[in-house]
């Protein structure tokens, strides 16, 4: 068998499952639907159990590098009254930070290490239908009249997987959330009032949305941002690309009027802003058909709200490549261990965002006040203790515990 493995997507799945797999012996070709180019894109946060996949790539330093340690996390209320704290030791803890990084950022440190290791990358491959012949060999047909076929293939494409809709078409869509998300950029030091020696993520709770804010680079600090708002609908495409971003900002003013500092400072000072629905998938009936398996947000889109999103699909990546490298002649018995493995743990994660999102709806002064206390209560007796389950996974301990 030449182990050649198609893998739709280039994504932060879609990346790691092919320096995993090549370290196996796979052959690996990523299909990726963008140009080439590095997105804008918002930020994220690799949580410690992401880090420690990243360790095992020996890329753990180049992305701290690119990023910055989270040094802890805040969570307050719109007039700026302390309702938590966590992650106060996680590195300590964990042996691995967590680490706040843009999207573009993370992207560039993964294609610069897709090209070293000489991995084929083909840009602007749309695909529009992928299946497994008789003979069990995967195909698939891109946009623009190519075709590839190989031994194996993964669904790494996001949330609107087109792999998805072609080998599990009965599959259902992303939920909307019920709610939006803005995101915004600017030169930390456009803002007098932030601290620049400050590396706390923070978290504020407002009566009609919810603000976070941190650095998410070290070299030139940035100040990145993002703010959660109640929507009955989510947005058309022509919303999120088309928008006036003075007139998005002047809304957020208003919304966020009144606010603890520097809130409306960095709101006023933003030089970049983005937007987009939160959606998630709280469970598919299967994950795989065939010698085609979905990952990441594919098979498992957690929201924003959860914090995992990045790390869960950094977990699968080196979970399938472990598990395709032991059962290399059983790609059935690979493929339903991975589902069964992996899918309490995410869908546990998927349920939690959600919950975290309910959180940040629009609420009356009472819903407000009533859930700011439940905070003050919650965050002390469960907060770091209800992440550890989280933080602590380990792929190969994990791996070895079921016994294979």
């Amino acid at each position: 068998m030449n182990k050649k493995v198609l893998i739709i997507g280039g994504g932060i799945a879609g990346a790691a499952a092919a320096l995993f797999l090549q370290r196996a012996g796979w052959e690996t070709v990523i299909f990726e639907a963008g140009t080439g180019g590095v997105e804008a894109g918002g930020g994220m946060q690799l949580a410690p159990n992401g880090m420690r996949v990243l360790h095992e790539l020996g890329i753990e330093k180049d992305v701290i590098e690119s990023g910055s340690i989270a040094s802890e996390m805040y969570f307050r209320n719109q007039k700026g009254k302390q309702l938590g704290r966590m992650n106060r030791n996680v590195q300590k803890e964990y042996g691995h930070p967590a680490v706040n990084i843009t999207r573009a950022a993370f992207h560039k440190v993964l294609l610069r290490h897709l090209e070293e290791k000489k991995i084929e990358i083909q840009f602007e491959k749309k695909l529009v239908d992928a299946g497994t012949k008789p003979d069990g060999t995967v195909w698939a047909e891109f946009e623009d009249g190519t075709g590839a076929e190989g031994d194996f293939m993964i669904g790494a494409d996001g949330i609107h997987s087109k792999t998805r809709r072609a080998v599990l078409p009965d599959s259902p869509d992303p939920d909307f959330t019920g709610l939006q998300w803005i995101a915004g950029w600017l030169p930390a030091g456009n803002v007098p009032e932030f601290d620049l020696q400050s590396r706390n993520l923070n978290m504020t709770f407002g009566r009609k949305g919810f603000f976070g804010y941190g650095i998410f680079n070290e070299e030139d600090p940035l100040l990145m941002w993002w703010v959660n708002i109640t929507s009955d609908e989510p947005l058309s495409r022509v919303e999120m690309t088309g928008f006036s971003q003075q007139s998005v900002k002047q809304e957020l003013l208003e919304l966020c009027s009144g606010w603890h500092k520097p809130v409306e400072t960095i709101i006023e000072q933003t030089t970049g802003l983005i937007r987009g629905n939160v959606h998630d998938i709280v469970s598919l009936p299967r994950w795989y058909s065939g010698r085609t398996v979905l990952i990441g947000d594919a098979a498992h889109a957690v929201s924003p709200n959860s914090g995992q999103g990045a790390s869960l699909a950094l977990e699968d990546a080196f979970y399938l490549a472990m598990l395709l490298d032991r059962c290399s002649d059983d790609f059935s018995l690979a493929l339903s261990r991975f589902e069964n493995d992996r899918r309490p743990r995410v869908e546990k994660i998927v349920e939690q965002g959600r919950r975290s999102g309910d959180g940040k709806r629009e609420m009356s002064p009472f819903g407000a006040w009533f859930r700011d206390q439940m905070l003050k209560v919650i965050f002390p007796l469960f907060g770091e203790r209800g992440n550890r389950w989280i933080y602590e996974y380990d792929v190969r301990k994990e791996l070895n515990r079921n016994r294979l």
